[in-house]
């Protein structure tokens, strides 16, 4: 075989092989294209409702202070920590564990005078403000599992030594128990508020195509901040603290196929 001949079998060969590719390709082409012609686009219907769940709190969280002022800042520290000892110690003795007691805040800061500074005969004087003493803030969070005490001890801190109660909040120790709950009703309302549109609509429903979910607490707090002389406590009597209920809310959104 000359070389001519050899060449044009070549030529040959190499266009068999890009017809034959050129086919096989068209081939797929129009197998994809089949497949998504067949294919009808998905209709949905999304649908959203709300379940809520009012469960009677079993925690109640209390924020105290602990405040002292004075010249010396080591003896404001010492006299602070001295109350701090004894409000912690009677907490102890009303039998709330060492794991529910939490230090949350320890503020030592100095208190400036301005007064002192007269500007009236050079305004340009730069006066430089004092210290007239110190301030002490510890604070404390206190879980009280026992709800029933919760009027005696807010009553008896301040005569323990706490002389700020900022907040006391009724709340769910474990949230997912009745979150479930209200999770439940939730689809449960979707689920029937979808199956009345579908019918209305002349339509079935299919697959969910789609779920989402947000929720909600809403806790009790009937204590707001204010210092202890403005309550009047300290007599050791118990204060008139009221439990209530705390509402778990949780929104579901529902996406359905329909036929």
């Amino acid at each position: 075989m000359n070389k001519e001949n050899a060449k044009d079998s070549a030529l040959r060969a190499l266009s068999l092989f890009l017809l034959v590719a050129s086919l096989a390709g068209l081939v797929w082409g129009w197998s994809v294209y089949k497949k998504t012609a067949d294919i009808a686009p998905t209709t949905t219907m999304t649908v959203s409702a709300e379940g809520k769940v009012t469960v009677k709190p079993d925690l109640a969280i209390i924020n105290f202070s602990v405040v002292t002022q004075g010249n010396d800042p080591k003896n404001v520290q010492k006299i602070n920590d001295g109350k701090m000892g004894a409000v912690v110690q009677y907490l102890k003795d009303s039998n709330i564990e060492e794991k529910d007691i939490k230090t949350t805040s320890y503020n030592l800061s100095p208190q400036y005078d301005y007064s002192w500074c007269n500007l009236s005969s050079d305004s340009r004087i730069y006066c430089p403000p004092k210290i007239s003493g110190y301030i002490l803030t510890q604070g404390v969070e206190v879980k009280l599992r026992d709800l029933s005490k919760s009027g005696e001890i807010i009553g008896n801190l301040p005569g323990k030594g706490a002389n700020e109660i900022s907040s006391i909040n009724f709340t769910i120790d474990d949230m997912d128990i009745p979150r479930i709950e209200a999770r439940k009703e939730a689809i449960e309302k979707a689920n029937n508020k979808a199956e009345m549109m579908a019918k209305a609509a002349g339509v079935k429903l299919g697959k969910i195509a789609n779920i989402s979910e947000g929720s909600s607490y809403t806790p009790y707090s009937p204590y707001a901040t204010k210092s202890v002389d403005a309550y009047g406590l300290g007599s050791g009597e118990a204060s008139p603290i009221q439990v209530g209920s705390n509402d778990i809310t949780v929104n579901v959104s529902i996406t359905y196929q329909i036929k």
